[in-house]
């Protein structure tokens, strides 16, 4: 059973911290998105996982058009 603390969130899902890797430029564009947004780098993530969930975004050609670009 979930508690008060771990359902604060816009979400209302537990949140637990994790490890991940990225690269330098990733991180400060994901700081500059937050800083924009008036939010924490990990909401600007949550809010890009979800969005791309909900969109069937095809992450495979994004990553080639990217790499392309």
């Amino acid at each position: 059973m979930l508690n008060d603390t771990e359902l604060r969130n816009p979400w209302k899902s537990m949140k637990t911290q994790r490890t991940m890797s990225l690269t330098v430029q990733a991180w400060e564009v994901l700081g500059d998105l937050a800083t924009e947004a008036s939010t924490s780098r990990s909401e600007v993530l949550e809010i890009l996982i979800r969005n791309a969930q909900e969109g069937k975004l095809d992450l495979q050609e994004e990553k080639r058009l990217l790499i392309t670009s």
